[in-house]
């Protein structure tokens, strides 16, 4: 047992590295009875040398004693095996959280958590005394070997040394039949019984600091802190005596493992002097690298030792290293043999959560809430605590994963939110409007028969388009400035005089598309399309939409793409813009954008779908050439003129693009355009402000702004960009604040701020607020992955398992992330439980 079972002090080891700073409990063990055929075998064996001066008299009665002495150590030995092992079926394994977001550890995970309370012994897997040979063969060898050597010296005459030997080989044997027999008896949790049989063996002075290891971890288990510390100065006195034994390096990293030396402990583990114990060894420094918080070397250390049951163990130290792919490998391994395994499960959903497998996630979660039982149960392991994405806490994690996840090489995210940054708004063509009117006066004017009723209804749709073309004039008025809410209100005004103008819904959808209210987007630009077949760009923008609603317009786009090519086009440049736009969207290669030299009107949406061909083709210079010449056309433009920095610095450190910061601050940029216009605008100002360090300055300009406004004008834009700054600042109250005065005194219902709104709650641990204001968000937007991940993450901490089931299967996307959401392993609220647990108070 000198591999001693660590498990249950992995936890506990730091409450002794005070000695006698903090008392142990009391005793609480309970003692089976004795198996009486071993009681009488340990009774047989004496150390008294009368026994050995009788046997010297008769050479034949001594060889026989010896052949039965032998015969009961084999015997013995045969029985601790048997014995020994024979309650090793159930797994146990080191446990560890995943996780996800802990200031702790690099990849948002948290420390290491065993599945049951504190204090308790099930499952113990508990080594034999020194590896499952040393002590049954070797020694017995070396017993055989003394026996020899005295019977030679005693046909000699050597008749006292002769008997030295004799008392010597007895003395051994007690000791190694006292300890095995001990071993059984701490393996049925007869601590008490363990101890006596320890001491019969520490008493033959053989092996003592072994048999006093194994003592400490009975008085342990018994919380006799005397005894503890009693056998612990035990170890200290005698192990000095076993330098060359080939438990000795084991032994000693024991001794200061059980002393609180955790690190002393690491060194001759590192260092064995034999191969004696190597994967004992392996696991005790295992569990002190991961006291050290080494995930790495922790991972390595019990691979050398891994069994099946250790698969689940790997796991989690894996997803402790953000290493999610190889975590899910060894938790489905170890599932593969435990498939009904709670915490595996629950471990399970957890990585595949952190991994953005939502479906995977899904199907665990199911199989852990099956019953309300194993419901309450499977939530106890790993309790989680939503948090906000790091995006917006770590300045240099941000920094580093900016070119990866943010923008460039991620996925197709930010590219579609440029596009609908750079798209034409199409100019009202009156003709229509005139044609109607005209067709009025000719049924009231007509020599033949006049149709008056006809004349006037005619008039009345030419009176209503010429109305909607009034509005939706003051509207295009209004989005030369970038003020686009305002021109919003001019279109709507302009459907309800003129619900069938496929171009107003073209419009009103680009606008919604600005504003990332994808869903509304996505019916405006379908309902332009269907009211004019030829209209290829609201499809095509639609199915840009789709991407961010969920909707499945894989359909949808195979009939565009064949309906495209049997079209004809007026234009060769409409015809090459579209043609180039199909082949993206339909993850074609041969693609290019060499029509753009012969085009006589070049817009910015064209220089914008070449930066995009840039990208798919890795062509920095091209890219660059292309936001240069969006800088040239749009001069005061945020975008145009920060990406054309930024992309001159293409796959290096955002930090070095330290010129940003001094163009936040010039007056190059149109900053009232940039805050009242595109969402993708407002934010990446803010964005930009929060890594170089600028948000104390955007927050002063803003609140100096909102003062400075006029009655009648609107403060909805500039509250929203102060809520977002305050956000990025970690000021969650006031961002809160704000976003409540947005949604509820401004009625600005949109759902991008209910999801801000909820992401400052979560923030300030104020869950129940979170959810409140989420599940409004959902009402407007049912197919909402953000809010559907970050409800199911609120309803698995509450503990509904069931509701959070419904809302992560609900997630469509197969590599789904969420840039607004995380979560992390809740340590305190683990710790209350495990001491609930151990209380007896939890989950009664």
């Amino acid at each position: 047992m000198l591999n001693e079972e660590q498990n249950s002090l992995e936890e506990k080891g730091g409450e002794n590295k005070n000695e006698k700073e903090t008392p142990l409990k009391g005793i609480h063990s309970k003692i089976p009875s004795l198996k009486q055929a071993l009681e009488q075998t340990i009774s047989k064996i004496k150390s008294s040398k009368e026994f050995f001066k009788q046997l010297s008299r008769n050479k034949k009665k001594l060889y026989i004693a010896l052949g039965i002495l032998l015969s009961l150590i084999a015997l013995i030995v045969i029985l601790s095996l048997l014995l020994g092992h024979k309650k090793e079926s159930q797994p146990a394994s080191l446990q560890t959280n995943t996780a996800t977001t802990n200031n702790e550890t690099p990849n948002n995970t948290n420390n290491a958590n065993n599945a049951q309370a504190e204090g308790q012994i099930e499952n113990l897997d508990l080594p034999d005394l020194i590896g499952k040979d040393s002590l049954k063969r070797s020694d017995e060898n070396q017993v055989d070997a003394m026996m020899k050597k005295a019977s030679l010296l005693y046909e000699q005459g050597q008749k006292d040394e002769a008997l030295h030997l004799f008392d010597k080989a007895a003395s051994f044997s007690q000791g190694i039949a006292s300890h095995n027999l001990g071993v059984i008896k701490f393996k049925e949790k007869d601590f008490n019984g363990a101890l006596d049989l320890f001491d019969s063996s520490i008493a033959s002075k053989e092996n003592a600091s072994v048999s006093a290891i194994d003592a400490l971890v009975s008085a342990y288990h018994l919380q006799d802190e005397d005894l503890y510390y009693h056998y612990l100065k035990i170890v200290r006195d005698t192990l000095y005596k076993d330098y060359k034994k080939s438990f000795y390096s084991y032994a000693y990293a024991l001794k200061s493992y059980y002393a609180g030396e955790y690190f002393e402990a690491l060194s001759p583990l590192m260092h064995p002097n034999s191969n004696a114990f190597l994967k004992p060894n392996a696991r005790l420094a295992s569990k002190l690298f991961l006291m050290f918080k080494d995930e790495t070397n922790a991972y390595k250390q019990l691979q050398k030792s891994a069994n099946a049951q250790d698969e689940l163990a790997l796991g989690l130290l894996q997803a402790r290293l953000g290493h999610y792919k190889q975590a899910l490998e060894h938790l489905q391994h170890y599932l593969h043999n435990y498939p009904k395994d709670l915490n595996a499960l629950m471990a399970l959903e957890l990585v595949s959560l952190k991994k953005g497998d939502t479906l995977k996630a899904s199907e665990a979660l199911k199989l852990a809430s099956h019953t309300k039982e194993d419901a309450l149960l499977a939530n106890s392991f790993y309790p989680i605590k939503p948090t906000i994405n790091p995006v917006f806490l770590d300045k240099e994690r941000a920094k580093e994963r900016f070119w990866n996840t943010q923008y460039f090489e991620g996925k197709r995210d930010f590219i579609y939110r440029l596009l609908f940054y750079y798209a034409p708004f199409k100019v009202l063509d009156s003709k229509e409007t005139l044609g109607v009117i005209e067709e009025g006066l000719f049924l009231l004017d007509s020599d033949t028969q006049k149709d008056l009723e006809g004349a006037s209804l005619a008039f009345k749709r030419g009176r209503l388009m010429a109305i909607a073309d009034k509005n939706a004039l003051k509207g295009l008025k209004a989005l030369e400035n970038k003020r686009l809410k305002k021109a919003l209100s001019f279109f709507d005004l302009s459907l309800k005089n003129s619900p069938n103008n496929a171009l107003l819904h073209y419009n009103t959808g680009l606008i919604y598309a600005q504003l990332e209210n994808y869903h509304k987007a996505y019916f405006h630009f379908l309902r332009a399309f269907h009211l004019n077949s030829a209209d290829y760009l609201s499809a095509i923008f639609a199915i840009l939409a789709s991407h961010f609603t969920h909707e499945d317009t894989t359909e949808f786009l195979r009939e565009i793409t064949e309906n495209f090519y049997s079209q004809d086009f007026s234009s060769p440049t409409q015809k090459a813009l579209l043609s180039s736009l199909i082949a993206y969207l339909n993850y074609r290669t041969n693609w290019d954008m060499d029509w753009l030299k012969n085009t006589p009107k070049k817009l910015p949406f064209y220089y914008a779908l070449e930066a995009v061909f840039a990208k798919e083709s890795k062509d920095k210079k091209l890219m660059v050439q292309s936001f240069g010449n969006l800088k040239k056309m749009l001069p005061k433009d945020l975008i145009s003129n920060i990406f054309y920095e930024i992309v001159s610095y293409y796959d290096a450190s955002i930090r070095h693009t330290l010129s940003i910061y001094t163009l936040l601050d010039s007056h190059k940029i149109s900053w009232d355009q940039t805050m009242q216009g595109p969402i993708l605008g407002r934010h990446f100002y803010t964005y930009m402000g929060f890594m170089v360090n600028d948000l104390d300055h955007q927050e002063r300009l803003l609140e100096q702004k909102i003062a400075s406004l006029e009655e009648k004008e609107a403060p909805n834009d500039w509250l929203e960009n102060l809520a977002l700054v305050s956000l990025f600042q970690g000021q969650y109250e006031k961002a809160s604040a704000l976003y409540q005065n947005l949604i509820s005194d401004l009625k600005d219902n949109e759902t991008r701020l209910k999801i801000l709104a909820g992401l400052t709650y979560i923030a300030q641990n104020n869950y129940d607020s979170a959810a409140l204001w989420l599940e409004l968000g959902k009402l407007d937007d049912p197919n909402n992955e953000n809010i559907r991940y970050a409800l199911g993450l609120l309803y698995q901490r509450k503990g509904d398992l069931k509701s959070a089931l419904n809302h992560f299967l609900a997630i469509k996307t197969s590599d789904f992330s969420s840039p607004y959401f995380d979560f992390e392993i809740d340590t305190n609220l683990l710790k209350e439980r495990l001491n609930q647990e151990e209380k007896g108070e939890f989950l009664e």
